[in-house]
């Protein structure tokens, strides 16, 4: 097969006035392309992060067609494409200037992170689940090329169906192109893991197309002899996923199971540590409870010296100078290249916080660092590259860091993460005698300030009782985790402003149809 076959295929089609003139993805592709390269400099994408400078080029373009996005929809109005069709379009658009280019993953990622919120806040509003699925932070070129080849497809494909009628050369090119793009399909299609995971919904309308019954089948097996029946019978092979329901079910059972389960057997595993009722791991009031907290198992795995390569591919290729930034490399690629084992979303994302909380820490200690140019330390961004190339081996999980974000922020979320985990584990009914329990004042009197701050951007309360839970990998709404019950146990001299967590701070209740048919639209 053509390497080039995609390549030849568009260019016959941008020869029919027909095509160039009604394809909406082609005029948009091309719209977005004007004066790619004629803008000025950005203060979001010139601070001196992205080293390539075509990506630069392509942020810039980006954030300026994000910011004209009123000029956009008028654009589209006058062609009749509507905004989630030119929201798509844009993605598309994006993800082939991604996979074409010369730019390291560390680049990618900045381009993401510095123009998400803005794309989601124009695209996508109200819908973020929807946003997530379809915008998905890609850097995998394979995959990037995949779906951006089926989209296109899929698009180009009813201005290709008459040109089979003809026999000549250009018959077999556009033959040669199908033949081609049901073999991307075969792919996408076996990788179970991406499908289940929505990083290939492309394949979902290209089945419906060309499904075991579909008229389409049969008229380009017809049309064109030279696609194999092996290759197209693979289309109607079915791959189960499980449902979101279904998913929740496994997890759970999963953790039933786990209970069950002596400690010793999952000790090799790294450890996220369930809530357990028994009486023999109740934790007491008079207990030093910052010891006992679940993410010490954690960050001794973390900071464990075992399997240590100091002279692995990945940072050696990187060639950092500085001894202590050697010797995280290391620990950064041993610790995600464990995360890639875990198999739960759950457990991932626990171990994936205290992770981006240790590195931000370990960074810390590294003599002269300056939180505030970071980056132009080049041994911070070599630590900051060396994530990329690994987490895009992952075939489920992965776990980022960016340097630029707040430390404090990770903390907050770890330790309150932490207290949730521990706080079935507190056996509450602890008699506290001359004072004992007070040195665990400390503690709470932090959670109860954290708490206070983050359930507020964190609970979405109902009018008529419960909440919606915003931040499911760290927080829990349910009053019933108030610290105050703790505080007011040990006899804590807090501050007054600090005492009411429940009432003065509680979430501005809205109605609860209001969530729940954004969910559904």
């Amino acid at each position: 097969m053509d390497k080039n076959i995609v390549e030849k295929a568009h260019k016959l089609l941008e020869k029919d006035i027909y095509f160039v003139i009604n394809a909406k993805a082609y005029i948009f592709y091309n719209y977005f392309d004007v004066d790619s390269y004629d803008f000025e400099k950005s203060a979001v994408c010139d601070d001196g992060k992205i080293n390539d400078r075509t990506t630069i080029f392509v942020c810039r373009k980006l954030e300026k067609i994000l910011k004209e996005w009123e000029d956009v929809m008028v654009f589209a109005n006058s062609i009749s494409v509507d905004e989630k069709t030119s929201c798509d379009y844009l993605i598309y658009w994006l993800y082939d200037k991604v996979k074409n280019s010369g730019c390291d993953d560390s680049d990618i990622y900045l381009v993401y992170s510095k123009l998400s919120n803005l794309m989601e806040s124009i695209c996508f509003k109200e819908k973020k689940d929807k946003y997530d699925r379809k915008f998905i932070k890609l850097y995998d070129r394979n995959v990037l090329k995949n779906k951006k080849e089926l989209h296109d497809f899929l698009e180009y494909y009813n201005f290709i169906r008459p040109k089979l009628d003809n026999e000549n050369l250009e018959k077999t090119v556009y033959c040669n192109y199908i033949e081609y793009i049901f073999g991307v399909y075969n792919k996408m299609h076996k990788d179970y893991n991406l499908k289940c995971t929505g990083l290939y919904e492309e394949i979902i309308p290209f089945k419906q197309k060309f499904n075991n019954s579909s008229k389409e089948l049969n008229y380009v097996k017809e049309k064109c002899q030279n696609i194999s029946e092996k290759l197209v019978l693979e289309v109607k092979n079915e791959i189960i996923c499980l449902s979101e329901e279904q998913e929740k079910e496994k997890e759970r059972k999963r953790i039933e199971l786990k209970k069950k389960l002596d400690a010793s057997i999952i000790d090799e595993r790294i450890t996220i540590v369930e809530s357990s009722q028994g009486e023999k791991e109740k934790i007491k009031l008079d207990d030093d409870i910052s010891e006992k907290l679940p993410s010490h198992k954690i960050y001794e795995e973390l900071n464990n010296n075992n399997n240590i390569d100091l002279n692995n591919s990945y940072c050696k290729e990187l060639e950092i100078n500085d001894t202590k930034a050697k010797n995280i490399c290391a620990h950064v690629v041993k610790n995600l290249k464990k995360m890639t084992e875990l198999d739960y979303k759950k457990e991932h994302n626990e171990y994936c916080l205290h992770f981006v909380r240790w590195i931000y820490e370990e960074i810390g200690k590294i003599p002269g660092i300056d939180w505030k140019n970071t980056y132009k330390n080049p041994d911070i961004t070599k630590l900051f590259r060396v994530q990329f190339p690994i987490n895009s081996k992952s075939p489920k999980y992965r776990c980022y860091y960016d340097f630029a974000g707040n430390i404090n922020e990770w903390k907050e979320k770890a330790d309150l993460l932490d207290y949730f985990q521990i706080f079935d584990k507190i056996n509450n009914d602890t008699t506290c005698v001359n004072d004992k329990c007070k040195k665990n004042c400390t503690f709470f009197e932090n959670i109860n300030k954290l708490y206070k701050k983050h359930k507020k951007k964190c609970c979405t309360r109902f009018h008529y009782g419960g909440y919606f839970d915003n931040c499911l990998d760290y927080f829990k709404c349910d009053n019933k985790y108030n610290p105050k019950t703790f505080i007011s146990k040990l006899k804590c001299q807090i501050e007054k402003s600090n005492e009411n967590t429940e009432e003065l701070d509680e979430p501005i209740p809205i109605d609860e149809n209001v969530i729940l048919k954004s969910l559904k639209s």
